[in-house]
């Protein structure tokens, strides 16, 4: 082979490693390229998603507030139902008078507790209808006379049970 042939080869093979190194060289910048345009995206991405989180919680408790709201709202509207069905609710029991106590046997201390626990039951009997807050209850004194008033008070203390449920 000559030696002319030999370095036009060489030039010829040279030139051609040197096209494919330029290529790859060439494709190696874009990739450089690519790689650094997915980064700026993904950072901006990342950013994003964090920002998106953020109003993701936000809404959460928002939700969570309108939750209580329309939770309390429901409760003062069924409280207001309970209240508006008793509105026209009266006491349908008589309170006994001394005189009717005392003609049954009762002296006129024991008469005068009788009438006084049986006006206490009615009275917070009906403050339990119409909804009203109440903070204390006490019965302490029985007679027999009274089931009919305990009964009252009793039906008036489960609706009312109801109404705290909803206050």
């Amino acid at each position: 082979m000559s030696h002319s042939l030999r370095a036009e080869l060489q030039n010829d093979f040279q030139s051609r490693v040197d096209q494919l190194q330029n290529d790859f060289q060439s494709q190696i910048d874009q990739l450089k390229e690519k790689i650094t345009q997915l980064e700026g995206e993904a950072s901006r991405l990342e950013k994003e998603n964090s920002q998106l989180k953020s109003k993701i919680g936000q809404l959460e408790e928002k939700v969570k507030s309108l939750e209580h709201s329309v939770n309390k709202a429901e409760r003062k509207s069924k409280y207001l139902e309970i209240v508006k069905k008793n509105e026209q609710w009266e006491y349908p029991l008589s309170v006994p008078t001394m005189g009717k106590l005392m003609s049954d046997g009762y002296d006129e201390e024991l008469s005068e507790e009788i009438i006084s626990q049986i006006d206490y039951i009615k009275d917070v009997t009906t403050k339990m209808r119409k909804g009203e807050s109440i903070n204390y209850i006490s019965i302490d004194f029985y007679y027999e006379g009274m089931l009919p008033h305990y009964r009252q008070f009793e039906n008036a203390l489960v609706e009312y049970q109801h109404t705290i449920d909803y206050m």
